[in-house]
C-alpha cells in the first residue's frame, strides 16, 4: 500500500508494489498525489488510463514493479516509467471485437506523445510521455 498523501519531489516520485491487482489503485493514488503537488491536475484522467494499463502489464511479471512519475523542468511534461521483472518487450497487440486483452498498449499509444521501452537490469522499464495541453493565448 501507498501513502498516496506523502509529498511528492519537484523532480520525481518513485514507489515500489507488489504485482497485485491493488497495485493499480494505489499507483493512481500517487499519481493523483504527484500531479497535484506539481499544478499538473489536469493530466490526471489521462495519466491514470496509461498508468494503469503499464501497470496492468508489468503485474503480470508476478515481482515488484516500479513505477516512477517525473515532469519536465518545465512541467510541460509527465514521464511515466513502469519497471518489471519480465522478460520479452511490450508489443501492440491487434485484437479482435470480441477479445477481452490486447488493447492497453493501443490506448497508451493513443494517448501518449510517445511511448516506449528499454532494458533495465533483470528486466524493462516501459516509459510514456504526456503533454500537457497548450494554454489559449490571450
Amino acid at each position: 500500500m501507498v501513502n498516496a498523501s506523502a509529498q511528492s519531489d519537484p523532480y520525481g516520485v518513485s514507489r515500489a508494489f507488489l504485482p497485485i491487482p491493488d497495485a493499480a489503485p494505489d499507483c493512481r493514488a500517487l499519481l493523483a498525489s504527484a500531479l497535484s503537488d506539481w499544478d499538473m491536475p489536469e493530466l490526471y484522467s489521462t495519466a491514470a488510463i496509461v498508468l494503469t494499463e503499464l501497470v496492468a502489464n508489468a503485474i503480470r511479471s508476478g515481482k515488484v514493479i516500479g513505477v516512477g512519475l517525473f515532469p519536465s523542468e518545465d512541467f510541460q511534461f509527465l514521464h511515466i516509467e513502469v519497471r518489471d521483472r519480465a522478460p520479452g518487450i511490450p508489443v501492440k497487440q491487434c485484437p479482435e471485437a470480441d477479445d477481452e486483452c490486447g488493447r492497453g498498449l493501443l490506448l497508451v499509444d493513443e494517448l501518449a506523445a510517445k511511448w516506449g521501452h528499454r532494458p533495465a537490469p533483470g528486466g524493462k522499464i516501459v516509459f510514456a510521455m504526456l503533454e500537457r495541453a497548450a494554454s489559449p493565448a490571450g
